[in-house]
């Protein structure tokens, strides 16, 4: 239409001005470990809003590797571009602002399969760098040291091996840089590891001439009151080049009231010091989405036979789920109930915990089985949705059929908040 408009009414005049070029001045680095980012995620929508991070890296995220969408992961970095390294004891997330994603072609390096590293190269108009996004491991024990060993072994590699960037490591390095990073003053051998690490490969933190501020608060006792004692650590760092981080300001901490025991450490990056050009885009709209969909309540009968139907079709693959969950639940109900039976004939001051669970520790059986029976009530829905009637959700949710709630489920509702 406008060439034809054009060719009618004849060419405007050209009073185009070429646009005058703009760049980020500054990159703001965010990272926290949020000790599972299901629970965390309110704590972090208020966290995103208040300091509006470029860049953000989450560490402990104790996420499965899932095909399934999560809708509130979704809300949560709506505008970011986010890659993760799954790992339901630790795991990693790193997060990259929409637009600046786009300016710098940003693409994964590495996704560690151990949840540890999470990394992504980003392309500037004259120089590279790369964001490492890490959770190393904790304590001293011969294990985690090994596997801290390990793991510098693997950041090392990645530097090598994206060579033509300036490497930006960020994140939990459970460890300090120096002994007044702890509050007891304590040093131990993942501090030692980490400090020979970093002066070998010539890398260290913003330029912090003063103490540096906590961002790990860990209770270790009881004081005269019987309130708790904290130690107050630095183990939550971002780390560069030594001549880079010389030329950034320090690192500031936020407190914010969040569940974790870790808070927010924030970092303005001057792009000069990494002579680094990023150029600034107009702001990136998502693409639009199908509007969601619940079931129309209440369910019909032929609705309910639909669905009885296909849940015993192997192509939804519930039947399977559920299968595969009665194979660990019947003998963990077996197991549990023979132990509670054994506590009866036991004195109380005798009475154990159950430690196991299906040769497993009895947390992680017990985790593991609440996963699945999740997951599997997830693909029930799912099927729920194709086969019986639906309508678009509504955004004051008023499709919602309201309905009183019982006493009975009052007062279960009660004993569950105690767990």
């Amino acid at each position: 239409v406008g060439l034809y408009t054009m060719i009618k009414n004849g060419a405007p005049e050209n009073n185009h001005q070429e646009p005058i070029e703009t760049r980020l001045n500054t990159l703001k680095i965010m990272t926290m470990n949020v000790r599972g980012l299901f629970k965390s995620h309110w704590d972090l929508r208020h966290t995103i809003a208040t300091h509006n991070p470029d860049i953000l890296v989450l560490t402990e995220t104790k996420l499965r590797r899932s095909n399934k969408p999560r809708a509130w992961m979704e809300s949560l970095l709506t505008i970011y571009k986010y890659w993760s390294a799954f790992d339901w004891t630790g795991g990693t997330t790193i997060c990259v602002r929409d637009n600046i994603a786009l300016a710098t072609q940003c693409s994964p390096a590495c996704l560690n399969s151990k949840g540890r590293i999470a990394s992504v190269m980003l392309q500037g108009s004259n120089a590279n760098f790369l964001l490492l996004g890490t959770y190393w491991p904790s304590g001293s024990s011969q294990e985690a040291l090994t596997n801290r060993l390990e793991m510098q072994e693997h950041i090392k590699t990645l530097i090598n091996t994206y060579s033509n960037c300036t490497p930006i490591i960020i994140g939990d390095m459970n460890a300090t840089l120096r002994a007044s990073d702890r509050t007891s003053n304590m040093t131990y051998q993942a501090d030692r590891m980490y400090r020979d690490f970093l002066l070998s490969n010539n890398l260290s933190p913003f330029k912090e001439d003063t103490s540096r501020p906590w961002t790990h608060h860990q209770p270790t006792g009881k004081g005269s009151n019987n309130n708790n004692t904290y130690t107050f650590s630095r183990i939550d760092d971002i780390i560069l080049p030594s001549e880079i981080a010389h030329q950034c300001p320090p690192c500031t901490t936020h407190e914010l009231g969040s569940l974790s025991d870790h808070v927010p450490l924030v970092a303005n990056m001057p792009l000069s010091a990494l002579k680094i050009h990023i150029p600034v885009l107009a702001n990136t709209h998502s693409p639009i989405q199908s509007p969601q969909k619940v079931l129309i309540r209440p369910l019909s009968e032929s609705d309910r036979t639909a669905f009885a139907q296909a849940l015993q079709d192997p192509a939804h693959g519930v039947l399977q789920k559920l299968e595969g969950i009665l194979q660990t639940l019947d003998p963990a109900h077996t197991e549990a109930t023979s132990f509670l039976n054994n506590l009866n004939s036991t004195s109380a001051k005798q009475t154990k915990k159950l430690e196991t669970l299906c040769k497993k520790p009895a947390t992680e059986a017990v985790e593991t089985l609440v996963e699945g029976i999740s997951d599997l009530i997830h693909s029930s829905y799912q099927v729920a949705l194709k086969v019986c009637s639906t309508k678009i959700t509504s955004s004051d949710n008023n499709h919602y059929n309201p309905r009183a709630i019982s006493n009975k489920r009052r007062q279960l509702k009660k004993k569950l908040s105690l767990i």
